[in-house]
């Protein structure tokens, strides 16, 4: 049970670094480019929403498409996921900034943010899954063919 609860708050914290380390781009992203050319410009609480959605809505995509499994995905699966969850955060937010600037913002920022957090969850997915194989090491099991016991039975040709 111990070994369980370890398991569980050490992959936890793992998604938690994820989570943080795609949101940091977003928040470099908003306080450095688009907060700035708002119309009504947020104070200190606007910000913290708009951060908070776009993590709320990245976590949610994320564990749609399994973007956190790192025991069961590949490291492709998991960027791919990731990616994907990124994508469509990203355009929802795009759309939020577009709503609050009241005119079409420039997508260059979204688009090189984009990028970064690729290289951000390419990162993370090879440490995490090194990681998590380290830790925890997967022992294969392998039964004995049905074809196997069918070849043990049958007489030979001799």
């Amino acid at each position: 049970m111990k070994r369980v609860l370890e398991h569980s708050i050490a992959v936890r914290c793992v998604k938690l670094i994820n989570l943080i380390l795609m949101v940091i781009p977003f928040i470099v992203c908003w306080y450095v480019y688009y907060s700035q050319r708002l119309i009504i410009p947020y104070y200190s609480r606007g910000n913290w929403v708009v951060i908070a959605l776009f993590t709320i809505m990245y976590f949610i995509y994320c564990k749609i498409f399994d973007g956190f499994l790192v025991s069961i995905n590949r490291i492709s699966e998991m960027v791919y996921s990731q990616m994907l969850a990124a994508l469509i955060t990203d355009a929802i937010m795009y759309i939020i900034t577009w709503l609050l600037m009241r005119s079409f913002p420039n997508v260059l920022p979204m688009l090189i943010l984009l990028v970064v957090q690729l290289a951000v969850s390419i990162i993370w997915c090879m440490a995490a899954h090194t990681w998590y194989f380290k830790v925890y090491p997967c022992l294969l099991y392998t039964s004995p063919s049905p074809r196997d016991g069918l070849l043990s039975r049958m007489p030979s040709s001799a």
